[in-house]
């Protein structure tokens, strides 16, 4: 929703912060993922962790990417379609998410 609001009332993204906090949010994800790796296949809890850790790694390699294309192009519209692509992704993981937890 924040990034249609920046969209269509103003408010340029910010190419630099995106990156730089995208980079440390998928480090972090990055370890929870090694950390959950052996494990993902133990409960339908763990599962879903792996599915949300996942997804939110994509998440924020999307974020770098609108980040570094909203610097190249000057333009906030790489930061509405990417943050789009980011809304399927995560729909797509909360899908699965509903699937595996069914399954159990």
């Amino acid at each position: 929703m924040e990034v249609l609001r920046r969209f269509y009332v103003g408010g340029e993204p910010y190419g630099l912060a995106m990156i730089g906090t995208a980079i440390v949010n998928a480090a972090t994800n990055l370890l929870c993922l090694r950390l959950l790796r052996t494990h993902r296949n133990e409960g339908v809890h763990l599962k879903a962790s792996w599915i949300f850790t996942t997804n939110d790694t994509l998440a924020n390699l999307g974020i770098a990417a609108s980040g570094v294309s909203v610097m190249i192009f000057r333009s906030p519209t790489p930061d509405l379609l990417i943050g789009l692509a980011i809304v399927v992704v995560v729909f797509k993981g909360g899908l699965e998410i509903l699937r595996e937890a069914k399954r159990e």
